[in-house]
């Protein structure tokens, strides 16, 4: 069993870089701030560190040194010199949010097998082997699995033979500061502000990897549109849409509540997505959505808030586009702690469910 204990806690947190260049980054930086604020004594376990990073002063950071090391094998050789680590310090919790071995529990934010299968990758390359093999590894040793969605724990039971009595599905947990509806009276002039016509129904699409998460299809959906009466905005990548009148490009923002505010819809038909934050962050903005049944967020998306749309034909996404002059959605005031989406919800659950195992 895992010893969880009150506020006072020696807690390891496990990733491969911390930096905020990503999500999980986000989320580490996240943990550490709301442990050292329990009173936990953190320690980060890294091998590449950001000094400018903003973290508490009494964060240890313990950093795993790969010296000369080829790029594709530099994950692998941290988990196997992490073993020592592990042995040779004594931690009441340790929990990793990539794909190593040595720890009492591991994030599942996606699987690579199921990645390769909804993306139809068939050949495994060298890069591909080794993460399915740390993905193994990891899956079958941790005490733990915390998995984004039911869909990623239906991934990692079906396609990594993992006893389901130890995963259980946590959310990963959204950032009520930055993302929340205290604009969502000034609708109309955000969407002025960034060019949308309050005559059109507009539609928002964020990604950084266009392709999985499905610009190609949203391209053939609104060339198929009226455009008086519908309009697309795509935050993120930069992508060529230079031949529709009704599609626009807006780049990255860093105020990205400001966009989900002024959009009507946010739309997400992704081919492959194991959670998709922008779904939780477009609601707690106000802005119901659309999104695909391969979506993993889509547990959290009831008719009063949004849409999920079967299969990926351009007719039925069509039907349910043209169907939403007849809806109207009420996005509830609490839909955050409701789905227990808090940062604060997210780790008190965690270790929960930690204290039970």
């Amino acid at each position: 069993m895992i010893q969880i204990k009150q506020p006072g806690m020696k807690i390891a947190l496990i990733h491969y870089r911390l930096l905020l260049k990503g999500g999980l980054e986000t989320r580490l930086k996240n943990y550490i701030d709301y442990f050292t604020s329990r009173g936990d004594e953190v320690t980060v376990i890294c091998t590449r560190f950001d000094p400018t990073l903003q973290i508490p002063d009494s964060t240890k950071i313990l950093r795993v040194r790969l010296g000369i090391m080829p790029k594709i094998f530099r994950k692998w050789f941290f988990n196997y010199r992490l073993k020592h680590v592990m042995e040779t310090n004594r931690f009441d919790f340790s929990l990793s949010l990539g794909r190593t071995s040595f720890q009492d529990a591991v994030l599942a934010p996606a699987t690579h097998l199921g990645f390769m299968i909804a993306t139809g990758k068939r050949h495994h390359s060298v890069s591909d082997r080794l993460r399915i093999s740390l993905d193994k590894r990891a899956f079958g040793r941790s005490k733990m699995i915390f998995a984004a969605s039911q869909m990623m724990k239906d991934e990692v039971i079906r396609l990594y033979q993992i006893d389901a009595r130890k995963i259980h599905i946590l959310y990963p947990p959204l950032n009520t500061g930055d993302f929340n509806s205290d604009q969502k009276h000034s609708q109309q002039d955000l969407k002025r502000n960034y060019g949308m016509d309050p005559g059109k129904l507009s539609f928002l699409f964020v990604s950084g990897s266009h392709k999985r998460k499905g610009l190609p299809l949203l391209l053939r959906i609104f060339s198929a549109l009226d455009p008086a009466r519908y309009e697309l905005f795509i935050a993120g990548d930069q992508a060529k849409v230079n031949a529709f009148p009704n599609i626009h490009t807006v780049g990255f923002h860093t105020s990205l509540r400001e966009l989900y505010t002024a959009a009507d819809i946010t739309i997400h038909p992704a081919v492959f997505e194991p959670f998709g934050q922008i779904i939780s962050e477009s609601l707690q903005c106000g802005t119901p959505v659309m999104v695909s049944e391969n979506t993993g967020a889509k547990e959290i998306v009831t008719r009063d808030t949004g849409v999920v749309v079967t299969g990926f034909n351009v007719e039925s996404w069509l039907r349910e586009i043209e169907n939403l002059d007849l809806t109207r959605f009420d996005i509830p005031s609490n839909f955050a702690t409701s789905f227990h989406l808090t940062l604060e919800q997210h780790c008190e659950d965690m270790l929960l469910r930690a204290s039970t195992f």
